[in-house]
């Protein structure tokens, strides 16, 4: 028997080669989140991320915090950021000795540290209660990650929220997330955060920027022989 939040095709096309005639059964449709989990976006340039995020960490009510990244590298910058802020943090990552991480989870579990900075290799399977708040610290680049990253919190009858900062270069991403759960995240901003001005949205391309100066196109409704 196979769990899962999402199952990617690659998955299920491996599970036919393997069993014969599967039942698959949804508790609910592909790319639902649940709704014990508030979702937002912090839309923020990438040289002001690392201060945004320890200003809602200081501004904010937080029982116990994930924030993912998305690299090993950037999972210790991160955390040795937040460590020289007097905050207590640990980092989580495939590059740690199975001693390591074994040391670091069960910190965060009992509550000895209130922060884990992590890569995906928390998104799943990963149980902690009383998880207040999920924070994407990067945008994941595959939809079903962002979906097992926020059902960190939320567990247990249990409410959370799950924050994501944005950068500019990070907005499709953030379509291609709405699109696969089916809702708009709510954009909201830090009172009193000294934002640098964010650019214009990108203007949708032409029909010639995306085909090419020398594409024929074929009128809707004629045929050409």
């Amino acid at each position: 028997m196979l769990f899962s939040a999402t199952l990617p095709p690659e998955i299920g096309r491996l599970s036919h080669l393997a069993l014969k005639d599967p039942m698959s059964i949804a508790i609910a449709p592909p790319g639902a989140t649940a709704d014990s989990v508030t979702q937002m976006l912090y839309p923020v340039m990438p040289n002001q991320k690392s201060d945004l995020l320890l200003a809602i960490l200081r501004n904010t009510s937080m029982q116990s915090v994930l924030i993912f990244c998305r690299t090993k590298r950037g999972a210790d910058r991160l955390a040795r950021f937040l460590q020289a802020e007097d905050l207590s943090v640990v980092a989580m990552h495939a590059d740690l000795t199975q001693g390591q991480r074994t040391h670091a989870m069960q910190g965060f579990k009992h509550g000895k540290v209130q922060i884990m900075v992590a890569t995906d290799i928390a998104a799943r399977g990963l149980d902690v209660r009383k998880l207040s708040h999920v924070i994407n610290y990067n945008v994941p680049e595959k939809t079903e990650d962002y979906v097992h990253r926020i059902g960190r919190t939320g567990r247990h009858f249990e409410v959370g929220d799950a924050y994501t900062l944005v950068s500019p270069e990070e907005e499709r991403y953030i379509a291609a997330i709405e699109r696969f759960i089916g809702r708009k995240i709510p954009r909201v901003q830090l009172p009193d955060f000294p934002y640098d001005r964010l650019p214009p949205p990108p203007k949708p391309k032409t029909m010639m920027e995306r085909f090419g100066r020398h594409r024929r196109f074929i009128p809707r409704g004629r045929f050409h022989r």
